[in-house]
């Protein structure tokens, strides 16, 4: 049996990003985040280290889990929506102003083994100029086995909702499998 899938906890780390993503600039106007004589509560670099902390290891559990599940219904021959629905946007020094479709899996892999993994900033010109808060975008690097580099950013609620759609689709068919598990029934 592959990895035990708890499908409710991966939902729930997909909704905390979600939410983080929501709730960004709102936070941040909050506690006036960058903002000196209005910030206290929350400092500018904390905001900035814990977003990120919590972001990455949560995109990196997601991905891993998720690529993990699609790959157990793969090996049982189980098919499962696997749409191009998450854009990528080359950036860096491959910038070019093209973007291309992509799977989640696609995501969970570029996540998995991304060298650097960064948050993109956001602002408002209604907004206090030193408010920046973390636009729900996130810019991946890496290289591929060729050593040939690759760096993209993409829209999170894109992917989070293309992970939740599949774990939609596949909950049955993942808890089937859970069910089974040979390492259970052959030790005593």
């Amino acid at each position: 049996m592959s990895h035990y899938f708890e499908i409710d906890g991966l939902r729930e780390k997909v909704y905390a990003v979600i939410n983080h993503v929501l709730a960004s600039e709102q936070f941040v106007g909050r506690y006036g985040i960058g903002v000196e004589e209005v910030e206290h509560t929350v400092k500018y670099d904390e905001y900035w280290e814990h977003t990120r902390s919590i972001i990455s290891n949560s995109c990196l559990e997601i991905a891993v889990k998720s690529r993990n599940a699609a790959e157990a219904l793969s090996a049982k021959g189980i098919t499962y929506p696997r749409e191009n629905k998450i854009y990528v946007y080359n950036s860096g020094l491959l910038a070019d102003g093209s973007k291309k479709a992509r799977d989640f899996v696609f995501i969970c892999n570029k996540i998995i083994h991304a060298k650097e993994f960064r948050l993109d900033q956001s602002g408002n010109i209604n907004s206090h100029k030193d408010l920046l808060w973390w636009s729900g975008m996130v810019t991946i690097e890496g290289t591929d086995q060729k050593k040939k580099p690759w760096c993209f950013f993409f829209i999170i609620l894109k992917w989070c909702d293309a992970i939740l759609e599949f774990l939609n689709a596949a909950e049955e068919q993942l808890k089937k499998i859970r069910s089974n598990p040979i390492d259970l029934f052959n030790y005593k």
